[in-house]
């Protein structure tokens, strides 16, 4: 069967909102559980990134499952068939001006890559809260973009210390342990791997861990029926106050009511 070609900025299930940062295109998509597409290709490449759910790609008659927070870039003219499992699963798609990758590198123009969880769930929360909350600036989403994908034999100097904070903020994202922890765990000083997290990622390691918080507090308000207090707690703030002025800052809305959009876009 011939696979059907999709214009630039066209998708298949339904999409929940469109934006555009400097010279990339984010659209975010939902599907019903067990909705299969037949064999397809994008007339452009395009990034992937698995939100919730599970998305089963079936290549050259091979299936590969990608959980949540994995990243697929598929180059243009990439044929596959896909399949997606669970509860509303959710994707953010990501296309970029031509040229784009191979001003990266040359190779990310030419073949697939796949970045999976842990490593890319602070950049996915950074991306996804520029589609849902713009606040964020060009500069940082490119940032944000070529941290994601640059091949790691380019690593090179205190990035891998940047890094490796970024993990420890991921794996302790739902506790409230102060930022600064990271820095003796690593065994660095403090000062060396603030710019060295600013450098990699644009912005503070507090910011960066703040905006992990919220993305599991929009998760959980947006899944689950557990009370404010709750929500707060298991999502890393100190209390429900703290959370709601946070929703405030970063989205002008509160808590209850961000619930309430989220249930009624179901």
């Amino acid at each position: 069967m011939k696979a059907r070609k999709l214009q630039r900025g066209t998708y298949f299930g339904t999409v929940l909102g469109r934006d555009r940062v400097g010279p990339f295109e984010f659209t975010e998509t939902v599907y019903r559980n067990d909705e299969q597409l037949d064999n397809h290709q994008h007339e452009d490449s395009t990034v992937f990134i698995v939100l919730s759910g599970m998305v089963r790609e079936n290549i050259s008659g091979g299936e590969i499952d990608h959980p949540p927070f994995t990243v697929i870039l598929n180059p243009a003219g990439f044929e596959h068939r896909t399949c997606f499992l669970g509860t509303s699963p959710r994707v953010l798609n990501i296309q970029f001006e031509p040229g784009w990758l191979g001003s990266l590198h040359r190779s990310l123009a030419e073949s697939r890559t796949v970045v999976t969880r842990p490593f890319a769930a602070p950049a996915i929360a950074t991306l996804h809260a520029s589609l849902a909350h713009p606040r964020l600036d060009h500069p940082n989403v490119e940032l944000v973009m070529r941290n994601l994908f640059l091949p790691s034999e380019l690593v090179r100097g205190d990035r891998p210390i940047a890094r490796e904070a970024a993990l420890l903020l991921v794996r302790y994202q739902h506790s409230r342990r102060r930022v600064w922890n990271v820095a003796s765990e690593i065994g660095v000083e403090r000062t060396r791997l603030a710019h060295a997290f600013r450098r990699e990622y644009g912005i503070s390691m507090k910011e960066y861990a703040g905006r992990l918080r919220f993305a599991n507090a929009c998760e959980l308000l947006a899944e689950s029926s557990a009370s404010l207090s709750t929500v707060a707690l298991e999502a890393g703030y100190s209390d429900q106050s703290h959370m709601s002025r946070d929703f405030r800052k970063r989205s002008g809305a509160t808590p209850s009511r961000f619930r309430l959009l989220s249930s009624s876009e179901a």
